[in-house]
């Protein structure tokens, strides 16, 4: 994915071409705490929050980094960030913190957010998550879930599944185990190597586990303000409001959205619920709204594993960016 949208940054180059300042970009992927193939990992796993904590400092350290380099002449550098999955709700938390203190970034100036996959509200309600069985203990309305199915309730699961996948994986070398994924879970060399890296790697799974338990713990409600999502207060008129989102954010916060049609990860009715509530429609009132799309193509939600389902993706982002630029 990061590699398409960085072959698409000449197209975006061209077109700037003719103005006076051309537009720059600087496309820089990063790895959640704790799933970098690098790295040590801590002796515990991170959690959710701390994971928050980490990606919001590297962002921040990231753009200092780009404007010392280029001997930029300016405090902050605007940023569009893009996240898949759990991701995206790492996104709206790292708006939502920018728009509570001032200081959560010093160097980086969040303009927009393009979320894919999009797991950002009842996430226990969605099909795997009903799979899990935490239904019951997440909301009585859910019938047909035991919490006490839950294997991940249990404190010590994410340890010993992760033993075990150690002690299973370490008897495969990665030469052998590579091309056996490939195979059965259908994806490209590429992405199969990353995997089996992962596999391998002592801690992985359990940082893996250990964070979907949080995931399924916490994303739950909208807990973020009617500012994040540009809604007008009904107080104030259209031109208030976006100054008041302004002073909260630096600037108005662009939100886009990349639905699944059918997401194993989203419940249906979620989906729906939210882009009821909070897409952008045609009203005046709605302009500051995020833009949300649902896929035509029938894209998996794990849609970067594949390189003709990454393609596609990855133009509909680039042309995000681009009406971000025209703006």
């Amino acid at each position: 994915m990061l590699a398409l949208l960085r072959a698409r940054k000449s197209g975006l180059y061209r077109e700037t071409s003719d103005r006076s300042r051309p537009t720059q970009y600087h496309i820089h992927g990063e790895s959640l705490a704790g799933f970098q193939l690098q790295s040590h990992l801590p002796r515990q796993p991170y959690s959710l929050d701390e994971i928050k904590e980490r990606l919001i400092k590297r962002i921040d350290d990231k753009a200092a980094e780009i404007i010392k380099a280029r001997g930029l002449k300016q405090d902050k550098l605007p940023v569009v960030l893009i996240g898949h999955s759990i991701g995206t709700w790492l996104i709206l938390e790292a708006i939502e913190s920018a728009s509570k203190k001032a200081s959560t970034f010093r160097s980086a100036k969040i303009s927009a957010g393009i979320l894919l996959f999009p797991t950002v509200l009842d996430l226990a309600k969605s099909p795997n998550g009903l799979r899990l069985g935490v239904g019951c203990k997440y909301g009585s309305e859910i019938a047909n879930a035991d919490y006490k199915q839950w294997i991940l309730q249990y404190r010590h699961t994410a340890v010993v599944l992760s033993l075990i996948t150690r002690i299973l994986f370490f008897l495969i070398p990665l030469i052998a185990l590579t091309p056996l994924l490939e195979v059965l879970l259908r994806m490209p060399y590429h992405s199969a190597l990353v995997t089996a890296s992962f596999l391998k790697k002592g801690g992985g799974v359990r940082q893996g586990l250990h964070m979907a338990r949080d995931e399924l713990a916490q994303v739950r409600e909208d807990v973020w303000s009617d500012a994040l999502w540009g809604v007008q207060s009904p107080s104030l008129s259209t031109k208030e409001a976006k100054t008041l989102a302004k002073d909260i954010v630096g600037s108005p916060v662009k939100l886009y959205f990349y639905w699944g049609s059918n997401d194993h990860w989203v419940a249906n009715a979620t989906r729906d619920a939210v882009i009821a509530r909070r897409a952008q429609t045609a009203a005046a009132d709605d302009r500051g709204k995020p833009v949300m799309h649902i896929d035509s193509h029938g894209l998996p939600h794990a849609f970067a594993l594949h390189d003709r389902d990454a393609r596609l993706v990855a133009d509909k982002v680039a042309g995000w960016i681009e009406e971000l630029r025209d703006c």
